[in-house]
Parts: structure tokens; sequence; C-alpha cells
């Protein structure tokens, strides 16, 4: 499988990991910093995958690497804060 096939996966986990971590709750929610070579962007890869609500700015190579995962979708997805580490890393 391809580094960029793994991407969601990666997106997923940090977002769970940064979820999980009790000692200050996320006001705004999570960010995700990918960097890879070519850099995709990874907000646009983050809302193909369910990510609806992502936010994030593919005009540089820098701010491609980064994604903000709001607040309540978060929420949504891993339940609510401190949610449960992730099983494994992708």
């Amino acid at each position: 499988m391809s580094k960029k096939a793994l991407i969601p996966e990666y997106i997923d986990y940090m977002a769970q990991v940064g979820w999980s971590v009790n000692d200050v709750e996320p006001d705004t929610g999570i960010f995700v910093r990918i960097r890879s070579t070519p850099q995709p962007i990874i907000g646009a890869i983050a809302r193909m995958n369910g990510w609806t609500t992502a936010t994030y700015s593919p005009s540089t190579d820098g701010l491609k690497q980064f994604v903000t995962l709001p607040k309540a979708a978060v929420r949504q997805r891993f339940g609510d804060w401190p949610g449960p580490p992730p099983m494994a890393i992708p």
C-alpha cells in the first residue's frame, strides 16, 4: 500500500490520539500535520474520508500539510472527551 493511501488512517489515528489526551480539553478541535513529498493537500484527503467540516488552505506547500478537525466532528467520531486512545498505529 502506498504512503498516500495510508494518509486517511494517519489522520484518524492522530485525531484520536489528540482527543484521548486528558490534560486539557481541545477548545476548537484537533490540528493534524502530515509532511510528505510530493505534498498532498491533507485537508482535501480528510474531507474525502468523512471529515466533511475539516478546514484547510491549499495555497502553499507548507499549508497543504495542515488540517483542522472541528471539535464537534471529533466528538461525533470518537465520543466525549477524553476519548479512548487508538488501538494501533496504522
